[in-house]
């Protein structure tokens, strides 16, 4: 298994490791933008987002260097869901390259931004910086919030998909 974010219970946020049942719980509540993004990058084979959702932690729960967890707010309420793992890249490639995603309900951005920024910039990110050389996200232009929060976090955009 990867590298589980460890935070202080003091936090408003808690990140757990996910279980194929929080995608059933989370899909129906996730920002229609993000639905969306969900849809056009994983649409093939998969019948609806909690299926694309489900496919995501399980793969993450049999690999070495993947994770799938859930971020609660401290009133119990799932508010997100993110991972990592591997980039799938050519064999001539020396270092391995991170893929990372996230999807997330109005609230998290809305209520809980700044800590989520805190807590990504001080446990998230050093933690995938010793784990990858390289690590990145594709993120659909519409995803206004997403792409804004990336670029506060201090991700560089590179071009965006419509």
């Amino acid at each position: 298994m990867g590298h589980q974010v460890q935070e202080q219970t003091s936090s408003r946020l808690i990140f757990e490791p996910a279980h194929p049942d929080h995608a059933y719980c989370l899909a129906p509540r996730l920002r229609e933008v993000d639905k969306e993004e969900w849809s056009i990058n994983f649409s093939e084979g998969f019948p609806n987002v909690e299926s694309m959702m489900v496919q995501a932690i399980g793969e993450a729960q049999t690999k070495v260097d993947a994770e799938v967890e859930i971020i609660s707010s401290d009133d119990g309420v799932l508010r997100g869901m993110w991972g990592y793992s591997v980039w799938e890249t050519p064999t001539n490639v020396l270092y391995p390259f991170g893929a990372i995603w996230m999807a997330s309900d109005d609230v998290l951005f809305d209520k809980y931004k700044k800590e989520f920024t805190r807590i990504a910039r001080t446990k998230v990110f050093p933690m995938l910086d010793n784990m990858f050389s390289v690590y990145g996200n594709l993120v659909y232009a519409k995803n206004s919030k997403h792409v804004e929060w990336l670029a506060r976090a201090g991700f560089q955009c590179h071009g965006t998909f419509e």
